[in-house]
């Protein structure tokens, strides 16, 4: 029984590895680029082929392959839409965000610039302006300060 869940368990892995590489050469990627007419028709030769059908048996699977291939493009094209929305809510979405993000620090200042001396507030000032040009350049740690080692 440990050998069989074993085995079930290195072919389920196995699976998601080859899965997980994504549409070779030839693969799924290239048939969603040909259209509905030209996926039917090639589909319709092979199935003749491989299961030597007449003529009238061909037409029939010929006409079923491609209002099949054409609900599938239809609902292929849908989904890329829906796909487009979404990017474009998440998009909207992030600069909502940012602007509340922006909102909040302003309000922040406000509160900051009570509580500090206007000495202190301006220094306050500077030093943000100084990390967010050193953040801006990509230098996010101070001059002097050497960077962590990875474990």
């Amino acid at each position: 029984m440990k050998k069989i869940t074993f085995l079930i368990v290195i072919a389920l892995m196995t699976t998601a590895t080859v899965m997980a590489q994504g549409p070779r050469r030839g693969g799924q990627g290239q048939q969603r680029e040909r259209d509905p007419k030209a996926q039917a028709e090639r589909m319709t030769e092979r199935m003749a082929k491989e299961y030597s059908l007449n003529e009238e048996q061909k037409k029939q699977l010929s006409e079923l392959n491609l209002t099949m291939t054409q609900e599938m493009s239809k609902k292929a094209e849908e989904n890329a839409k829906k796909e487009k929305k979404n990017k474009e809510a998440k998009s909207k979405e992030v600069e909502k965000q940012r602007e509340a993000r922006k909102a909040q620090m302003d309000d922040y200042n406000t509160k900051l610039k009570k509580i500090l001396t206007e000495e202190q507030y301006n220094d306050y000032i500077k030093k943000r302006e100084e990390r967010q040009k050193r953040m801006e350049q990509g230098g996010g740690r101070q001059q002097g300060r050497q960077p962590r080692q990875a474990q």
